[in-house]
């Protein structure tokens, strides 16, 4: 299980468990490593539960471990969780599209966003993932791309868990 499963729900499960989280800067486990711990286990026929918070095939590595399994023959069932932007758009009550308003919709992690600027969409909604320690470069390299300050933006840490947290700004106060 990884960072974003809360105790709520891993006290429900009645089994061993594996911590394998991972937060800016600490990986308890190496992606490569976690792929050999799900393959291990499977190949002495345990039954394994890869549980994710989120959407494990946005910015989840779900594909990667998928794919490790399936390369080892490894048969497995994917279960399809709410990817943490929509789960704050829900939460919110801010529509990630609305008519006349944003007919786009573009999700990137801000892990290399530096390096992809100019992949940035001016027009739509733009969905950044991971990027609470890149505000204020955020804020400028996104008005030198000629996106108005005072676009509005929402930061939302924890989405719909207890601990939920939002704020409203402009992309000129981030």
């Amino acid at each position: 299980y990884d960072d974003l499963i809360g105790p709520e729900v891993l006290n429900h499960i009645k089994c061993d468990k594996v911590y394998v989280g991972k937060r800016k800067g600490a990986h308890y486990k190496k992606q490569n490593e976690i792929n050999d711990l799900l393959l291990n286990a499977a190949k002495n026929h345990l039954r394994v539960l890869r549980l994710k918070g989120g959407d494990p095939f946005i910015f989840g590595r779900g594909g990667e471990e998928l794919m490790h399994l399936q390369d080892n023959g490894v048969k497995v069932s994917v279960v399809p969780g709410i990817t943490a932007s929509l789960a704050a758009s829900a939460s919110s009550m801010i529509p990630l599209t609305h008519r006349g308003i944003s007919r786009r919709l573009t999700f990137m992690s801000a892990h290399h966003v530096d390096t992809e600027l100019e992949s940035i969409p001016k027009e739509g909604t733009l969905v950044l993932y991971m990027g609470a320690s890149k505000l204020e470069f955020l804020s400028v390299k996104l008005q030198e791309l000629g996106i108005a300050g005072e676009t509005s933006v929402a930061l939302i840490y924890n989405a719909s868990q207890p601990d939920e947290d939002m704020e409203h700004l402009t992309i000129a106060t981030l």
